[in-house]
């Protein structure tokens, strides 16, 4: 019993002092996006060297443009919504075009490379699926996709 005891109190020790520090961020700035956002992915989609926003939401996909200071242009709203959305170069054509798990399936946007994308292409995948992600996992030098559902 006392031995437990111990081990709890050294948790709770370094728990206290991980969390002594100073705040990292400055205050925080609200962007609305469409209804119900539910996950957010970084790229710079429109090629002009700064990271913009990707939100998924319930009811479409929505693209925040980084004015290049930091802040973020209203959003553009496109699209199907989803559970989740990842950025990866899916044609391999250099820029990062989309991957929105939602529904039954998956919809892949490709980026024109200019912040704008061309109609989903959709593949089911399963009911509920709930999150999507990107990488070779094949070695073939191409980006391949898995979702949980």
């Amino acid at each position: 019993m006392r031995k437990s005891l111990i081990i709890i109190a050294e948790i709770l020790l370094i728990t206290i002092n991980a969390f002594a520090f100073d705040p990292l961020f400055d205050g925080r700035i609200d962007y609305r996006a469409a209804y119900d956002p539910r996950s957010v992915c970084a790229y710079d989609f429109d090629s002009d060297g700064d990271k913009d926003l990707a939100v998924a939401n319930s009811d479409s996909i929505s693209i925040l443009m980084n004015d290049g200071d930091g802040t973020f242009q209203p959003p553009i709203n496109f699209g199907n919504g989803g559970l989740s959305i990842f950025t990866v170069d899916l044609d391999g054509d250099g820029d990062h075009d989309l991957a929105v798990a939602g529904g039954v399936g998956v919809s892949i946007y490709l980026n024109n490379g200019n912040g704008t994308f061309q109609t989903a292409g959709n593949y089911a995948t399963g009911n509920s699926p709930r999150c999507v992600f990107s990488t070779d996992f094949d070695g073939d030098g191409d980006n391949d996709l898995t979702v949980a559902n």
